[in-house]
């Protein structure tokens, strides 16, 4: 986005908005992300959009996804997200995109620490942006501080099993800021969910086992 919009507004050419805005003046950009954002619930229509700025190109974020992260300014602050573009084989990436959204809301409706997903639009979902990996979270932390930590994780996973689902993994399918710890990643790894059915006992073995590799 060229300088007449201020220091404040940086659009690459390859990242999370970058097919919306492509060949649009600066002002035509500014309102279609406006526009966009607000679509997403990112920003509230009566916010103001007063910053964008793109960190990064794509990236690999996992088997299904690719990763571009991005922040903007409304009304306060900035908010940093994470648009996330699904490119698992086999199913269209909006089918897919739904489904993640629905199960992240079963969890969050669970009482689990969900990171909320947006979306899907053109086959991406967007997330806040959470700083750290359970495991640099945990590394380096003296052992009452890293035994709080552990303890988040085994209720977390316990809220998972609960909920009815029985995932492959867990661990790395979780991240932290400062006080808490999301789940972030509702694909395969999640497993199926069967509705009333408690797995905890799964859930929590898998984290303890997590946690066990990392001592």
């Amino acid at each position: 986005m060229s300088d007449d919009l201020g220091d404040n507004w940086t659009v690459g050419a390859n990242a999370a908005f970058a097919a919306l805005t492509r060949g649009a003046d600066p002002h035509t950009r500014k309102m279609m992300l406006h526009r966009r954002l607000t679509a997403l619930g990112l920003l509230a229509s009566h916010e103001p959009l007063r910053g964008f700025r793109d960190i990064g190109e794509w990236h690999r974020g996992g088997s299904e996804t690719f990763l571009a992260h991005f922040s903007f300014l409304g009304s306060a602050s900035w908010r940093r997200y994470v648009a996330k573009a699904i490119v698992a084989w086999g199913t269209e990436p909006n089918v897919l995109g739904r489904s993640w959204v629905r199960r992240s809301k079963i969890l969050q409706r669970a009482g689990v620490s969900a990171a909320p997903l947006r979306g899907p639009w053109e086959g991406l979902v967007f997330q806040p942006f959470v700083p750290k990996s359970l495991k640099s979270k945990f590394e380096g932390l003296p052992t009452p501080l890293r035994t709080h930590w552990q303890s988040m994780f085994l209720r977390e996973a316990a809220a998972v099993g609960r909920a009815g689902f029985q995932p492959v993994a867990l661990g790395y399918d979780y991240r932290a800021d400062d006080h808490t710890i999301y789940l972030v990643d509702f694909g395969s790894d999640l497993g199926d969910h069967v509705p009333d059915t408690d797995y905890s006992d799964l859930t929590t073995t898998l984290a303890a086992r997590w946690i066990n590799r990392l001592a």
